[in-house]
């Protein structure tokens, strides 16, 4: 793979403000080629935009030498169409490698000839020798008859008529086309032909000559194929041709010095018609010379006023034609506009395209109805200096204004009633005034606040932007308006972050004068259409560096004449003779705001209690610095006898778990100072810190704690002492609540011997706000003879002795907002059970009784309770069972039949059998009216159950005799079958819905708990779904 030889440059230029780094680079550094295919035709510079743009971006991007960004806009991958100061500064690092090849002694970051030579040869693998030339793309290029083409008719006088479409395919620059008349038409006929692209047109006209032939050439390339496209041909029709038959047929193509090869490239043979089509008559334009202010917006620079008439015509493209010395760039925002309305655009002057630039309306075309539109082509003057913008149209088809009734014909346009040219269609000479440059505060400089002390802080910032040309700005003058504050020290200018013109000092005295003068030099050229931000910087302070604390800056820039030049004109330009003023800036310290902590209320302590939250206090810094707490003082003032200072010890301050300064063993009346390392509070934060101490075992009092605070700033280094008081600390001795049950205890329910089972949680709780207790033991009481055989709470298990349990060693802490303590019991088994024990008979109530509660306080004090606080009653069977209710909706119900209304399943606990007696279900029918059911039966599957029974029709008590059982750990599916009769209902879709009655009417037994009799009424969550045959 060959590569590009390299120059070793190093160069620094600064324009506008900006400093653009050449690449350092040694004579043998190399840059690989790339596979890339893209032509850049056309000059690009700060400002430019479009897909050479992004296409340059990609090129710049292929070497890590000269990338546009390494993420966000201009990255590999998210390249930009905007020719901005990033993609400025990589054309910079490309030209410094390259100075030699260039002829250049220093970088320019413009893309003309000769950096378009490289570029362009940059994917083939040479370098040119001669960078003034554009290199042409070769390859092979075949050509076909497009799938579309135009058939049937085109009229005499027209212009534009589409002849044929040819698609070219391949990689190469096409440099030569050469077409031949066909049809039965003479050479005349064909006024003029172009090759349009869409509707743009991309070559001036051809006219036949001797033969037929029709000839395009360009040395430098007519069109570009890279992969597929579409060129059409077009031509204006003779009038008086009407009868003849025309059409055009490919003879040559040409690329890159090689003719191409293809078969029968002829397009139909289109008939000439007489039809009376729309007209389009322009007055005569306006020629008297103008000059226009650069920076102007919306400038017309062509208009003219069109009369339709006949019928309607739909402007599908405008093309016109730029003359004049005024760069291809002097304008953007270039737009077409019909009677003030836009209809299409910006668009932009393709250089490469001889200076054209083509309004495409595309598939939506703007409707001009028969009267007088004004059509006007209006851009944003920003270049250009000194120079003259002429357009024009060039030619007549360069207005495709298809008549609205007739499909593809294009009216001829007339100036006074003649045949357009490019002579009478040219709008008056245009000369751009000099440059300028406007001065505004910049929008995104939201700052209103400055710290006082800080250094180098911007203190007002604003957008220059030149027009016209390059602007050289030589001077700049800076003022400030101020209160309090009668000096700014270090004051500084930057320019797009780089520092402009030398740091002066600025004094009330200097503002007198007229404030501080900047020399710039050449440190400061706008390019034309271009913005720089300029920041203004100083130190805080005053004569003496002493940091302000108060007061306000607005900076002022501005209040000189002719102190910039123009770059083309050489003219003198006033930058910000009329003083513009930036924002005011409020100079804050780091004061910040310091109170008693929000929702540290009074509460009460017990005696003989160790570290007690006594104090709770916030600082909270402002949005000016971050400040720096190295200091607290703390005073816990007593009150109330017996509570004396000798009652609190151990006076401790902490910020969040973490001790500040050395806690104080014994405090003597007064403050007590907490001295340790800056703490930093970063800017509108807020930085907490508690107060604790050890009470003694006064049993009545208070203590109330105030505190001071010192901190600075740690930009001004203002140092401030704040204080706030706090709230009452009660010394009083912890009193236990009555016990009571909490909500989240269970209901009563069967509960099955032999198993472990949480029936209870009892809220505990302190009387005093503020106080808490340790529990340490609970005594309980049961009912139920042996039916429990011990009782745990919380890891601690004792035993059921004579139906009371003490649980004692516990350690839990309780409080005046209460702490939930659950209970759990473990049950006694039965005989022949899965789980054992010595039961026979089920218990019908087991109740667990908190009967007292034994706590301490502070050091020790012993508090108890003896409230008594019940479990609900729970029911204690050897096993039970598990009901579910099917969902249905498989059957659908058939009326006069019989049809499965139920269904449901009875599991038995795995602990040992059970029995089902009867049950009963409830059922209604949507859909049906005079609804019956009848011949019920119940069974397993589809078999009927023997024994079984069941009665009733709304109401069906299903009966089992004997009882069904169920073994241990087993259950059994029942469906429930009757004849539904009754009468459909007309748009409803019938169904059945069925569910268990109740609890109560569930009956069934404990087999192995002595055969007791039971109901459903104490099975947790006994159903309450339904069954549903098919909708």
């Amino acid at each position: 793979m060959s590569k590009f030889s390299m120059t070793a440059a190093a160069t620094a230029v600064v324009i506008g403000g900006m400093i653009a780094s050449a690449v350092s680079a040694s004579a043998a550094l190399n840059l690989p080629t790339q596979s890339q295919s893209y032509m850049f035709n056309t000059n690009l510079k700060l400002g430019s935009r479009g897909t050479d743009v992004m296409n340059l971006q990609k090129v710049l991007n292929g070497w890590p030498q000269t990338r546009v960004a390494e993420s966000g806009a201009g990255s590999p991958g998210m390249e930009t169409s905007t020719f901005g100061p990033a993609t400025r500064a990589a054309v910079n690092k490309f030209q410094a490698l390259h100075l030699a090849e260039l002829g250049i002694t220093a970088p320019t970051g413009n893309v003309f000839a000769g950096t378009r030579a490289l570029l362009n040869q940059a994917g083939n693998g040479t370098v040119s020798t001669n960078p003034g030339t554009t290199p042409t793309t070769t390859g092979p290029v075949t050509a076909m008859l497009s799938a579309s083409q135009p058939t049937g008719m085109i009229a005499q006088g027209q212009s534009g008529a589409r002849l044929a479409d040819i698609t070219f395919t391949g990689n190469g620059t096409v440099t030569s086309v050469q077409l031949q008349r066909t049809g039965v038409s003479s050479d005349t006929t064909l006024v003029n032909v172009y090759l349009y692209d869409g509707n743009t047109r991309i070559t001036d006209s051809a006219s036949v000559i001797t033969g037929g032939f029709i000839n395009f050439n360009a040395p430098t390339g007519l069109f570009t194929v890279n992969g597929s496209r579409t060129i059409t041909v077009r031509a204006d029709i003779l009038s008086g041709s009407n009868g003849q038959a025309v059409g055009v047929k490919l003879n040559s193509v040409t690329a890159g010095g090689v003719a191409s090869t293809f078969t029968n490239v002829m397009g139909n043979t289109l008939q000439i018609s007489s039809a009376t089509t729309a007209s389009v008559n322009l007055a005569t334009l306006t020629t008297s010379a103008a000059t226009v202010d650069a920076g102007t917006q919306a400038y017309n620079v062509w208009e003219g006023s069109a009369t339709v008439s006949t019928r309607d015509v739909n402007l599908k493209a405008a093309t016109f034609k730029f003359v004049g010395s005024a760069p291809v760039d002097f304008a953007t925002n270039l737009n077409l506009y019909v009677d003030g309305v836009k209809v299409a655009g910006p668009s932009m002057i393709n250089a490469a395209n001889n200076n054209k630039i083509t309004f495409d309306l595309g598939a939506t075309p703007y409707l001009l109805k028969t009267g007088t539109h004004t059509i006007n082509v209006r851009g944003d003057i920003v270049k250009g200096s000194n120079r003259t913008i002429t357009f024009s149209v060039e030619n007549v088809a360069d207005l495709m204004l298809e008549d609205s009734s007739l499909s593809g014909v294009n009216v001829s346009a007339t100036v006074n009633s003649v045949a357009l040219t490019q002579s009478n269609s040219t709008y008056r000479t245009i000369t751009v005034n000099k440059g300028s440059v406007t001065v505004n505060v910049d929008p995104a400089f939201v700052t209103n606040k400055v710290t006082g002390g800080a250094t180098n802080v911007p203190v007002g910032q604003f957008t220059l932007r030149a027009y016209g040309e390059d602007v050289k700005v030589q001077t700049l003058n800076v003022t400030f308006a101020t209160t309090t504050v009668t000096t700014l020290n270090n004051v500084s200018l930057y320019v797009n972050g780089g520092q402009v013109g030398t740091s002066q000092n600025f004094t009330v005295a200097a503002a007198t004068a007229g404030g501080l003068t900047y020399t710039l030099g050449s440190s400061l050229i706008i390019p034309a259409n271009t913005t720089v931000t300029l920041t203004v910087k100083a130190d805080i302070v005053n004569a003496s560096n002493a940091a302000y604390t108060s007061g306000t800056i607005a900076t002022v820039v501005g209040g000189a004449s002719n102190n910039a030049q123009g770059q083309n004109s050489n003219e003198l330009v006033s930058v910000a003779s009329s003083a513009v003023t930036g924002n005011v800036l409020t100079v804050s310290s780091g004061a910040g705001t310091f109170a008693r902590t929000s929702g540290f209320t009074a509460v009460s302590a017990a005696p003989n209690t160790n570290g007690v939250k006594i104090g709770s206090f916030t600082i909270q810094a402002n949005s000016a610095e971050d400040i720096r707490v190295n200091s607290i003082g703390v005073n816990p003032v007593v009150s109330g006898s017996p509570f004396v200072q000798t009652n609190i010890s151990n006076l401790t301050v902490k910020s969040g778990n973490t001790v500040v300064g050395t806690p104080v063993g014994n405090p003597a009346a007064g403050t007590s100072t907490f001295s340790f390392s800056d703490i930093v509070v970063p800017a509108n934060s807020t930085k907490t810190f508690d107060v604790y101490a050890d009470f003694g075992g006064a049993t009545s009092g208070t203590v109330t704690t105030a505190m001071d605070i010192t901190y600075r700033g740690s930009i001004s280094n203002t140092t401030t002492i704040s204080a706030a008081s706090g709230v009452a600390i009660t010394a009083a001795a912890a009193t236990l609540s009555a016990s009571t049950l909490a909500a989240s205890s269970p209901v009563a329910q069967y509960v099955v011997g032999g198993s472990t089972f949480g029936v209870a949680t009892f809220t505990l709780k302190t009387a005093s706000a503020g106080t808490v207790a340790t529990v340490r033991e609970l005594r309980f009481s049961t009912t139920g003879t042996d039916a429990i055989e011990s009782i745990t709470v919380g890891g601690v298990t004792a035993p059921v002795v004579s139906a009371t349990s003490t649980v004692s060693g516990l350690s839990i802490v309780v409080g005046s907002s209460g702490t939930d303590v659950p209970v759990t019991v473990k049950y006694s088994g039965f005989q022949n059970s899965a789980t054992g024990g010595s039961l026979q008979t089920s218990i019908a109530s087991t109740v667990v009784t908190l009967s007292y509660v034994e706590a301490t306080s502070g050091s020790g004090n012993v508090i108890t309770n003896g409230t008594l606080v019940s479990s609900n009653a729970m029911k204690l069977v050897a096993s039970k069972p598990v009901i579910t209710v099917g969902a249905g909706n498989t059957d659908t119900l058939v009326l006069g039949a019989e049809n499965k209304v139920g269904e449901f399943t009875v599991a038995a606990d795995a602990n040992g059998k059970i029995s089902l007696s009867t049950t009963s279900l409830s059922l209604s029918a949507v859909g049906v009216t005079a609804v019956e059911f009848s011949s019920a039966r119940v069974a397993d599957g589809n078999t009927t159950i023997s024994g079984s029974s069941v009665t009733g029709s709304s109401t069906m008590v299903v009966t089992f005799s004997p009882a069904y059982e169920i073994q241990a750990g087993q259950s059994k599916t029942f469906s429930v079958y009757a004849v539904v009769a009754g009468t459909a209902q007309s748009s409803i879709t019938p169904y059945v819905t069925s569910r268990l009655t109740s609890g109560l009417t569930f009956n069934w037994k404990d087999v192995i708990g002595g055969d007791t009799a039971q109901t459903g009424s104490s099975i947790y969550n006994f159903p309450t779904s339904s069954f549903t045959t098919k909708r």
